[in-house]
């Protein structure tokens, strides 16, 4: 299991956080593995929560979602982020 500094870790919650406070969007761009750091997914959704009118994910024509920008193409569109890693009650 890899351990992760939680001093380092801190440091850019705070930052994201500052930022999608000063934006009027913000673009999650980790991509499509549901399985792959969930934990931190998980601490990351529950930041930006507050904001969620504000976030968004690009989609492909297939409506996979959300997409890393590796392979950008001009058909992917930007939609509103669907939070899968908390409970949004």
């Amino acid at each position: 299991m890899i351990y992760r500094d939680q001093a380092y870790e801190a440091y850019n919650d705070s930052y994201i956080t500052e930022t999608v406070a000063d934006r009027d969007v913000f673009i999650i761009a980790w991509g499509s593995d549901v399985k792959k750091y969930v934990i931190r997914k998980r601490e990351i959704e529950t930041l930006l929560f507050p904001y969620a009118h504000k976030i968004k994910c690009l989609e492909d024509p297939e409506g996979r979602s959300p997409r890393h920008p590796l392979l950008l193409s001009k058909d992917w569109k930007l939609v509103p982020y669907t939070f899968r890693y908390i409970k949004s009650n």
